[in-house]
């Protein structure tokens, strides 16, 4: 469903005729839009269990249970236990039609996934955080970001290619898959990058490589973080967990951005070929240094662009099972 349909259908609810009965505007299963008698939009999930009443502030939402409440859908008045989530500042409906737009999706894949006080309560924890993790974004996590949907928007962006996208859960490597893990590091001063020592050190027998971008502003022709964004989405069978990953890492998804930028020159580096300051002394952690890549062989295109689309191909174990598992996290 499209977030800014949504958006316009919940700007459009007002309160009932009737004091104290919850007008419903059928969303997906037992998801409906409606308005609260001070006129706050909200999303109401019709419940199947037997809940406690209960209210709850989570920064720009408020949940209440109602134990029976009175409802109205296309004229007739019914009792039933509901779930009211209001969004109780203005400027973040935009952003909270958004999410309700990725739950429908997963409402029509599972009817039954928001029907207790319990589901919808989890679910509204997972909205908070999602609100709570977006912030203004440093220089410096605008163009990381942006060098991180640029690979992968090269990895044939798909289901599979978010999946291994590891770098939003804080892992080691930004992405990892199919016995192979990609450092990417973005920079607009060339191909010199700073590194913490975990990021060269391969795990087992994985491969590791460096993707290393050089980045120019480009007011004209560039693209946007939003842009990029949306660009990869359109290929994803839905947004859901490629956009948690965004606000995950700051990004507000439904807010555009005024910085533009090119890409000027992509290079994949071996991880072992890239200069480091080594120690095997494992008293010493949290080591970071510059290097610069400038003079060292690439991998050749082709071979590279191959490395980068079967980083989405999960290998498979004898039992059937995909092998591609989260990489160890950054400390």
């Amino acid at each position: 469903m499209d977030p800014q349909a949504v958006e316009t259908r919940l700007r459009r609810r007002r309160p009932g005729a009737r004091r104290g009965v919850f007008p419903l505007e059928r969303l997906v299963s037992n998801a409906f839009l409606s308005a609260t008698e001070r006129s706050t939009p909200c999303v109401i999930f019709v419940l199947a269990d037997h809940p406690a009443p209960l209210a709850l502030s989570l920064n720009a939402l408020r949940l209440t249970v109602y134990p029976s409440a009175k409802v109205s859908l296309r004229g007739r008045v019914t009792e039933s236990a509901i779930a009211a989530i209001e969004f109780t500042e203005p400027p973040k409906l935009r952003l909270g039609a958004f999410l309700l737009a990725e739950m429908t999706a997963e409402l029509e894949a599972s009817p039954k996934a928001l029907s207790t006080s319990r589901q919808v309560l989890d679910h509204l924890e997972a909205w908070r955080k999602a609100f709570e993790l977006i912030h203004e974004l440093s220089p410096q996590e605008v163009t990381g970001l942006w060098g991180e949907l640029e690979v992968l928007s090269l990895m044939g962006p798909s289901d599979a290619a978010v999946e291994c996208w590891h770098g939003p859960e804080a892992a080691v490597f930004d992405f990892s898959g199919n016995g192979r893990s990609v450092e990417v590091k973005t920079s607009t001063r060339g191909h010199e990058h700073d590194f913490a020592l975990e990021q060269l050190i391969a795990p087992g027998a994985t491969e590791l490589f460096v993707a290393s971008l050089w980045i120019r502003e480009d007011r004209a022709t560039g693209e946007t973080l939003t842009e990029k964004a949306d660009r990869v989405a359109a290929k994803l069978s839905s947004r859901g967990q490629f956009d948690r990953k965004l606000m995950s890492l700051g990004l507000d998804p439904t807010e555009p951005r005024r910085e533009r930028y090119s890409l000027r020159d992509l290079l994949l580096y071996p991880g072992s070929a890239v200069p480091t300051a080594l120690s095997d002394d494992p008293a010493v952690s949290k080591v970071r240094f510059r290097s610069n890549l400038i003079g060292i062989a690439a991998v050749p295109d082709r071979k590279a662009m191959k490395i980068l689309r079967l980083l989405a191909i999960p290998s498979v174990s004898a039992r059937g099972r995909p092998t591609n598992r989260s990489p160890p996290k950054r400390h």
